[in-house]
C-alpha cells in the first residue's frame, strides 16, 4: 500500500468521509483547513489523508486545492486565519508575512485516482461552476505510532473524535492502535475485527490461537489506483520548527 510507504512503516484506518458539492453552487466553498486541528485527541503528526474523486474533476468543479509546503509551516498562522466553513481569501497575505511562499496547487484528477496530503498540510476547494456535482471521498489513515490523547475543550468537557468507537484498553481509555486476542479458529464467538492480510492468516489447527493487529472498525479504500499527480506534503517529517 503506498501509504505504508509513505509513513514508513504499517497503516491504519482513523475515518472516511463522502464530500457531494452540487453544481452551479458559489457556496460550496470548503475553506482552508488542517485536517490535524481536528483529531485533538490523536498524538501524531504523521497521518494522511487519501483524496479520490468518484467522478472526474476539472478545475470548473472545485477539486481539492493543496498549499504545496504548508506542512511545513502550518503550525506557525494563527489558527483564526482558516477554518473549514469560511471562505479562501485573506490567508495568502498572513503567510507571506512569515516568510513562506503560499503556491495553491489544484489537484485536476480523473475518476478512481487519488492523491495523498499530509496532516499538516493546509487545504480545501474552491465553488463547484460546473453543470453537475463534485463527489469525493477523503480516506484519513493514521501511522503506528498514534494513540490517544485526553483532550478538554474550552467548554470544559473531553473532546471526542472517533474515540466512541474504539476498543478500550484496561484502563478505559480509548486505543487507537490495538493489539487484541484473536477468536479461536472456527469460534462462533469473540471480538469482530477488520483484519490485515499482510500480518498472518488465522491458525490452521482448531483451538489455536494468535495475536494480531486489527483496524479500528469502519471502511477502507479499496480497489483505486494511484494518480499521477504529486503527492503534496505527504512525506515529510512534522512540523517541528521547520
Amino acid at each position: 500500500m503506498r501509504a505504508a510507504q509513505l509513513l514508513d512503516g504499517s497503516v491504519r484506518f482513523w475515518h472516511d468521509q463522502i464530500f457531494y458539492k452540487p453544481g452551479p453552487d458559489e457556496k460550496s466553498v470548503i475553506g482552508w483547513h488542517v485536517d490535524g486541528d481536528y483529531w485533538f485527541t490523536c498524538t501524531s503528526q504523521q497521518m494522511l489523508t487519501a483524496w479520490i474523486p468518484l467522478v472526474d474533476c476539472p478545475p470548473e468543479l472545485g477539486p481539492l486545492v493543496v498549499a504545496d509546503g504548508s506542512h511545513k509551516w502550518s503550525h506557525k498562522l494563527d489558527r483564526s486565519l482558516y477554518a473549514f466553513h469560511r471562505g479562501n481569501d485573506g490567508l495568502a497575505a498572513a503567510v507571506q508575512d512569515l516568510g513562506y511562499e503560499f503556491k495553491p496547487v489544484t489537484m485536476n484528477m480523473k475518476r478512481g485516482e487519488f492523491s495523498f496530503h499530509h496532516c499538516r498540510a493546509i487545504h480545501g476547494s474552491h465553488p463547484n461552476r460546473g453543470s453537475r456535482p463534485r463527489i469525493a471521498a477523503a480516506v484519513h489513515l493514521q501511522d503506528e505510532r498514534n494513540s490517544y490523547r485526553a483532550s478538554i475543550a474550552p467548554n470544559g468537557r473531553k473532546e471526542q473524535y472517533n474515540d466512541m468507537i474504539c476498543r478500550r484498553t484496561a484502563s478505559g481509555e480509548p486505543e487507537h492502535w490495538l493489539l487484541v486476542d484473536a477468536p479461536a479458529h472456527g469460534a462462533k464467538d469473540g471480538p469482530r475485527a477488520h483484519e490485515s492480510e499482510a500480518e498472518g492468516e488465522r491458525a490452521s489447527e482448531p483451538g489455536a490461537e494468535q495475536r494480531r493487529r486489527v483496524d479500528i472498525p469502519g471502511p477502507a479504500a479499496q480497489g483505486v489506483e494511484q494518480s499521477p499527480v504529486p503527492d503534496v506534503g505527504a512525506i515529510a517529517p512534522p512540523p517541528t520548527g521547520a
